[in-house]
């Protein structure tokens, strides 16, 4: 499958300081394509200068594993620990859970 993700970088208010969509290619599962999607959303906030940052996804999996301090060894353990290893940027990067019904600003701009 081919995706796009669409990152959206809002400030405290709520006010939208960045946009961008990141073409994906093909990926081989959502899962693989939700941590590109949040290694898209790291890379953008750190390029933007950004110091404190909340990535926000729809995918529980990731999230979960993106909070855990264990090493994952899953299919996708190679980007979550790319993404674990980019929190020296910034001061505080955190990660948190958000239905997909309230993402869908981001979805809008991935299509």
């Amino acid at each position: 499958m081919t995706a796009t993700v669409g990152v959206i970088i809002r400030n405290h208010e709520g006010f939208v300081m960045g946009a961008c969509p990141y073409p994906l290619g093909r990926t081989g599962d959502p899962s693989t394509t939700e941590a590109k999607a949040c290694l898209h959303a790291v890379i953008f906030g750190e390029e933007m200068g950004f110091r404190d940052l909340v990535v926000e996804g729809d995918c529980l999996t990731v999230i979960k594993k993106l909070k855990s301090d264990s090493v994952d060894r899953s299919v996708i353990g190679n980007i979550i620990s790319e993404i674990q290893r980019k929190k020296l940027s910034f001061g505080t990067l955190s990660f948190e859970y958000t239905p997909q019904k309230t993402s869908e600003e981001a979805h809008a701009l991935a299509t």
